[in-house]
């Protein structure tokens, strides 16, 4: 994995930093997604690294310690990622029951919302506009102090269609 990101890197033209989406709860999330956050602060210490971090829902659950995994995984993160958004998968499932009255919401549900969310969020750093910003002038927007940048998301409206 550290090759292949190093490849990627050494493609292209100006690095502006690293945005990485992983869920906290599964082994793949929170150990894959670890150390790929660690050897990224060891590689490319002055990128700027964003982090959309999905936590665990026992509605969906897929295994009894993902809320271990969260928490220790959650301490892990708290040095290797500049601004933290948060998105919480049992939230998520309370919205497409309630706002989108999807009766069961099934993992696809969940992703498509987050999807939205996460394209949302990134809109500013991926089209020209007045209003774009660089991934540097992100975090400090929105972070601060260093240690306080765990952020959590909002979308309004919600419709169906």
């Amino acid at each position: 994995v550290n090759d292949r990101l190093r490849k990627l890197v050494d493609n292209c033209d100006n690095v502006m930093g690293f945005v990485i989406g992983y869920s906290v709860g599964g082994g793949t999330g929170s150990g894959l997604g670890a150390l790929i956050l660690e050897r990224l602060a060891v590689d490319y210490r002055k990128k700027p690294k964003i982090g959309f971090e999905i936590y665990p829902s026992p509605n969906l659950s897929t295994c009894v310690v993902e809320p271990y995994n969260a928490l220790w995984r959650r301490i892990g993160y708290l040095d290797h990622t500049e601004v933290s958004l948060l998105l919480d998968n049992e939230a998520i499932y309370g919205i497409c029951q309630k706002q989108l009255r999807i009766a069961k919401p099934d993992v696809d549900n969940l992703n498509k919302l987050i999807s939205k969310v996460i394209s949302a969020m990134t809109a500013s750093l991926r089209f020209r506009g007045e209003l774009n910003v660089d991934l540097n002038e992100f975090q400090t927007k929105l972070v601060p102090f260093p240690r306080l940048h765990f952020m959590t998301t909002g979308m309004s409206p919600i419709i169906t269609k």
